[in-house]
Parts: C-alpha cells; sequence; structure tokens
C-alpha cells in the first residue's frame, strides 16, 4: 500500500512538473485528438483547466472568431503535420501560424516527435510549440530596413550618376567650345592662354568620369591597386588643372620634383591623384598672395625596390588656427566658417586625403601659422619597378606667374578687340563639307552653342532643338538626313523622339538615322538607346572627327534613300563603301557576305514568327535588321525592310501584311543570288 502511495505521489509530482513547463507542450492520440497538455497550452488555447482539452481536435481549440473555411484549413494544416510524424516516425520541426481566441495573430516553433509504447510501436504524438511572434516580426523588421537601406543605396547611386551627367554635359561643352577658338587663335601669348583653359576643361572632364569610381572607394567596391605610374606625368597635370585658380589670384606656382625619384613607380595612381588635387587646389583656395610650392622626392634609403615618396606642399596663405588643426581631418569640418562665404567648399577635401593616406599605409602631417601659412606632408611608402632600379629620373624645377597680365600688355588693340583672327594668321585650308539637313537636339545651351560650332564647320544647314516637343514639331514638319540627339532632356528623353519618328503618321523621318549623344557611356545605356532605334551611341563632347565620322557613316539622304520611281540596284558596292568608310571594295564586300550569314538566321525566324503572329518578335526581328543593312550597300532590300518596319510599327494585325513579308523573302532571296554572282565575277 505504501508502494502505490509512493508511485502515485511521483506521479502527481510529475504531473505539476509537465503542466508548468515554459512553452506550449501537449500530446495526441492517433487520430489527432488531444490526451492532454500544460498550463500555458490550456491558456492559449482559451481552456480553463488543462483537462478541458481531453478528446479535442486541432479545429476545437481554433478561435472561433474567424470565418469558417479559414478554420478548417488551418486545422487540416495541423493535422497533416501530425498525421506525417506519426505515419513516418520521424520528428518534424515546423512554423505554424494561427489566430489565437483573443483575435491576435500568432507564429509558433513546433517541434513534434512520435509517442511510443514498451513494443515501439506508435500510439500518439509528443509536441512543443514556442511562440516566436516577436522574432518573427523583428526578422521582417530587419527585413524591411534592409530593403530601404538597399533602396537607399540605389537612389544615391543614381544621385552620383546624375551628378556626374549635369557636371559633365555643360563641362564637355566649355571644353569643345575652347577647341574651336582655339584652333583659330594665332597670336603666340593668346594661344597660351587658350591651351591653359583647354587643358584645364579637359582635366575637369577626367575627374567627372572618375566621380563614380570615387563613390565605389567610398563603399569599398574598388580594391587598392598597384600598377606602374608615371609619377611625373601625374603630378604635372594636376598642377595644370590648378594653375588657372593659382593665376587667378596672381600667385606664383612652384613645381619641383627630385631626380632621384624614378621615373615610374609602382602604387595607386587614383589614390595618389586625389590625394595632390586635395591638397594642392586647398593650398591655392586659402592663399590669397605669394607662392605655392608642390615638392616630390623619396627618401634616402630604398630596400629591396622599396622607398618612401614624400609629398610637401608649402603655401604663404591664411594658415589654420591652432585650436582646429586637430580636427581639420574630420568630415564634413572646416577651418573657416561657412558662412563667411570666402572659402566654399563641403569639408571634405582633407577627410578624403587623411583616408587615401591611411589605405595607401602612409603618414599625414600638417604645420601652420595662423596668418603665414602651412606646410602639408604625407609620406607613402612605394615600390621601384624593376626597369627603373638605379636609374634616375628627370628633375622638374618649374616656377609659373600667371600670363594674363603681360598679354594684356604685349597684345595689339586690334587683336584685343577680335581675338579670334591675329593680323599675322596663316589662312587655314577649307575643311570637308558635307551636304547634310541635319538635326541637333540638346537642352544645355553651352553644349548646343559648342556643338553647333563644331558642325558649322562641316554643314550649311543645321536645325536646333532644347526639348522633346521642339524636337517632334521639327521632325513632323521637315525632312532630316540625320538626327544627333542627347538622351536625357528636360520633358523626356532621345529614345521618345525616336519612337515618335517611327511611329508618327505625320512624321517625315521615319527612315532617318538617329545617333545619341550622352555624358557617360556605360553597357546598358548604350544598349537601351540601340534598342530603341539609334543607330549609334557617342559620348560628350561633339568633336569634328566624331561628326565628320558620323557624316560619313550616314551619307547625305539623297544618296542612299532614293526615291519610289528610281529603279534601286540590289547591290550598291559604292555606296557599301560610303557606308563603311572605306575606299576599297574588299571591306564593302566582307559586309555583304557578313549580312548574308545574318540573312540564313534571322529569314526563317522572320517567317516563323509571322506565322505564328508574334507582332513583338517580328518587330524585334525587323529591328535587328535594319540596323545591320546601315551598313552595306543594299538600298532595294533595305527600302523594302524600312518599309515593313514601319508597317509593323504602326499595326497589331499581321495579316494585312502578307505581300510586303512576301516581297521581302523574295527581295532577300534575290540579293544572295546577286552577292553569289558578284564573288564569282571578282575570282
Amino acid at each position: 500500500m505504501q508502494v502505490e502511495n509512493d508511485n502515485f505521489g511521483r506521479f502527481k509530482y510529475l504531473e505539476k512538473v509537465i503542466f508548468l513547463l515554459p512553452g506550449h507542450i501537449y500530446w495526441k492520440d492517433l487520430n489527432c485528438r488531444f490526451l492532454g497538455c500544460n498550463l500555458l497550452q490550456a491558456k492559449v488555447s482559451g481552456l480553463s483547466s488543462v483537462y478541458e482539452i481531453i478528446g479535442k481536435s486541432a479545429y476545437d481549440i481554433i478561435a472561433k472568431n474567424q470565418p469558417e473555411e479559414e478554420r478548417r484549413r488551418q486545422a487540416a494544416a495541423i493535422d497533416a503535420i501530425d498525421r506525417k510524424v506519426m505515419d513516418s516516425g520521424i520528428a518534424e520541426t515546423v512554423e505554424e501560424p494561427l489566430v489565437m481566441p483573443d483575435g491576435t495573430k500568432r507564429i509558433f516553433l513546433s517541434q513534434k516527435v512520435p509517442l511510443r509504447d514498451d513494443n515501439d510501436n506508435i500510439v500518439g504524438l509528443l509536441g512543443v510549440s514556442i511562440d516566436i511572434s516577436a522574432q518573427k516580426q523583428l526578422e521582417e523588421s530587419l527585413i524591411l530596413s534592409n530593403e530601404r537601406a538597399e533602396a537607399a543605396n540605389i537612389l544615391k547611386t543614381e544621385f552620383v550618376q546624375n551628378m556626374q551627367h549635369d557636371i559633365r554635359t555643360p563641362a564637355s561643352g566649355v571644353w569643345s567650345l575652347l577647341e574651336v577658338i582655339g584652333k583659330q587663335v594665332t597670336e603666340p601669348k593668346m594661344k597660351e592662354v587658350f591651351d591653359l583653359l583647354r587643358g584645364s576643361s579637359k582635366q575637369l572632364l577626367k575627374i567627372c568620369d572618375e566621380v563614380v569610381d570615387f563613390d565605389h572607394i567610398q563603399h569599398g567596391e574598388r580594391p587598392i591597386t598597384e600598377r606602374k605610374m608615371d609619377i611625373r606625368a601625374a603630378v604635372t597635370d594636376i598642377f595644370d588643372l590648378n594653375k588657372p585658380a593659382g593665376f587667378s589670384r596672381n600667385l606664383t606656382l612652384n613645381l619641383k620634383v627630385s631626380p632621384d625619384l624614378p621615373a615610374h613607380i609602382m602604387s595607386d595612381e587614383f589614390r595618389i591623384s586625389r590625394i595632390l588635387i586635395n591638397l594642392l587646389g586647398n593650398a591655392i583656395k586659402f592663399t590669397r598672395e605669394g607662392s605655392v610650392t608642390l615638392s616630390l622626392y623619396p627618401k634616402d634609403h630604398e630596400v629591396e625596390r622599396y622607398s618612401t615618396l614624400c609629398i610637401d606642399i608649402v603655401d604663404t596663405g591664411i594658415g589654420i588656427d591652432p585650436i582646429k588643426i586637430g580636427t581639420i581631418f574630420d568630415k564634413f569640418t572646416r577651418g573657416v566658417a561657412s558662412n563667411t562665404n570666402l572659402y566654399p567648399g563641403t569639408g571634405l577635401g582633407l577627410f578624403l586625403v587623411k583616408k587615401f593616406v591611411e589605405e595607401l599605409e602612409g603618414d599625414l602631417d600638417v604645420e601652420s601659422v595662423l596668418g603665414q601659412g602651412s606646410h602639408f606632408a604625407v609620406t607613402i611608402p612605394f615600390k621601384t619597378p624593376l626597369l627603373d632600379l638605379g636609374i634616375k629620373g628627370i628633375e622638374m624645377d618649374e616656377t609659373y606667374t600667371s600670363p594674363v597680365d603681360s598679354l594684356l600688355e604685349d597684345l595689339k588693340p586690334e587683336v584685343l578687340a577680335n581675338p579670334m583672327v591675329a593680323t599675322n594668321s596663316p589662312k587655314e585650308k577649307s575643311p570637308q563639307r558635307f551636304l547634310h539637313q541635319l538635326l541637333f537636339i540638346e537642352d544645355d545651351k553651352t553644349a548646343l552653342f559648342s556643338s553647333v560650332s563644331v558642325l558649322s564647320g562641316l554643314i550649311d544647314f543645321i536645325d536646333t532643338a532644347e526639348s522633346v516637343a521642339e524636337a517632334k514639331q521639327k521632325i513632323k514638319n521637315k525632312k532630316y538626313d540625320l538626327v544627333i540627339s542627347d538622351l536625357g532632356l528636360p520633358d523626356g528623353t532621345g529614345m521618345d523622339i525616336v519612337h515618335f519618328a517611327e511611329i508618327a503618321s505625320d512624321s517625315q523621318n521615319k527612315d532617318t538615322p538617329f545617333i545619341a549623344l550622352t555624358a557617360h557611356i556605360d553597357a546598358v545605356k548604350q544598349r537601351i538607346a540601340l534598342d530603341a532605334g539609334f543607330l549609334d551611341v557617342a559620348s560628350k563632347p561633339l568633336t569634328r572627327e566624331k561628326a565628320c565620322a558620323f557624316f560619313e557613316a550616314y551619307p547625305i539622304g539623297s544618296q542612299n534613300k532614293a526615291s519610289s520611281d528610281v529603279e534601286l540596284p540590289v547591290i550598291d558596292l559604292k555606296l557599301g563603301m560610303q557606308r563603311i568608310g572605306t575606299t576599297t571594295p574588299d571591306q564593302a564586300i566582307k559586309a555583304l557576305e557578313i549580312l548574308t550569314f545574318s540573312l540564313n538566321e534571322e529569314i526563317p525566324l522572320l517567317k516563323t514568327a509571322e506565322y505564328e503572329k508574334d507582332i513583338e518578335k517580328v518587330r524585334f526581328i525587323l529591328h535587328k535588321l535594319r540596323g545591320g543593312l546601315f551598313y552595306t550597300g543594299t538600298p532595294r532590300l533595305e527600302k523594302i525592310i524600312d518599309e515593313l518596319h514601319v508597317s509593323v510599327k504602326l499595326l497589331e494585325d499581321l495579316t494585312s501584311l502578307k505581300d510586303k513579308f512576301t516581297e521581302a523573302y523574295e527581295e532577300a532571296r534575290l540579293f544572295e543570288e546577286s552577292y553569289r554572282d558578284l564573288i564569282k565575277t571578282r575570282q
């Protein structure tokens, strides 16, 4: 009797332990009916006692304040998992979303294991569930935060690229304009000024191209590279870039490079250039009078190709307050209050200098006396290229002063009145002129003026537009041989103009070649422009060489688009030679050979797409064929494909174009026969 009492006591004790265990504990029979649970499971199920759960199903304890269909769905999902565990004999861990009796939605992480009797037969299931709703909410919050951060990063990248475009477009216009003016100036001192300005604007373009690279560095996306660099060429370019700023303050600029410094060093050219640009620019900006001196030299000793580059920049500027000298390398910190408006800037220059010096494992020191000037000293380890070991470099000891004052004193009054032409300037040979009717589209006035200046030296008929709306009006009212358009415009894009020219019923330029100009070309932008209908994509600025290449590749319309009442040849070698800019027929014939391969691939695909009435695929194939035909002398096939391409753009039903497709297939066959005959005659 005492034994039975002891066993009963132990059972009651074990029962209490189970009832009080944290987490939701329950056990079921083979019919998925509850046999028992702990207190927490009973409470969350809306039961007043743990014994109330006995005999109930999952459906019975699911909240009754939700639609019947949803309630049955949840119960079926729970029963399916329970049966799987009992049928397979394998434990399962699953997430179970449930609606509680109080209406709240919870997510439970449940582990379910089969229960076995003394003979190892499965007789039920034991489940332990933990409420992970808070963790899941935190997880979703973290995912959302990460998505927002990623979106912000994308927006920031787009902003950087847009800023690059907005800076580079007017800068390219300035450079192009200076190119035009500089070629007409022959007076030596005036030419020196123009060369100086042109060189500076070209360096500015180079910096704009590096903006995106710099953004990558900020995020660790551009690794430090050790490459061979011409240190003297690099420092000369940077010095030339800063000359105009120094000359505008009438400063004396000194550049000194030791002959002991090798001609080339192995280091990261981008970071060294950024260090020099920021330090030299700062020195000039904060120096009102006197001089700025940049010196480069190696340390005396060298061990197994390794040495140290020393950079000293000394100015006679305003100096730095001793109180602030310890903070000038902090981000967004400025030595002079911004509200003075005397020394504009972002406060990032010296922060970046310090960052780059540290990344190159160098040191940076500064000494300054308020009102007398500053001395920045940078030391950066470098490796000497094997071919330069033991060879001294060229010594540089240059002093530059502003040429403007002497220029104004020496120039003759008539030259000052008309600086474009000097009295002793030789007459230039007239350049080749082209007979195109051209439309040039650009919203930046500087870029527009400089580009038209370039074009006016080559052709006589130029119209301009500064928006999509204005360009559409011009295209509707006049036939052009060539359209050159900026991709980004205030009321749309260059792609909108191409699309309008192709589909507008009153457009006179359905077959006019379009060329895109952009401040920065990348593979994605180029693909989008070509897919939209542009035949070529070029980077700004528009130079005379680029313009000539365009005109030679796309001759005047009367030469490549004959009227319908004139019998066109199947193959026109002369036209093909003009299209690819060659003086011999061999290259034009090679283009025809490539075209035959293309037709053998594309015509069967076109026939299939027509048969299947896949209009998007038909448009894609015709667009591809049309682009290739612009580089060959096949006027008849080109005309038919052009007409078919325009018709398909306008219509949504291919049935009415059956005859045009048949004509195109027949012309492709005639071309291949003519090509084979041409090859035979040349053998």
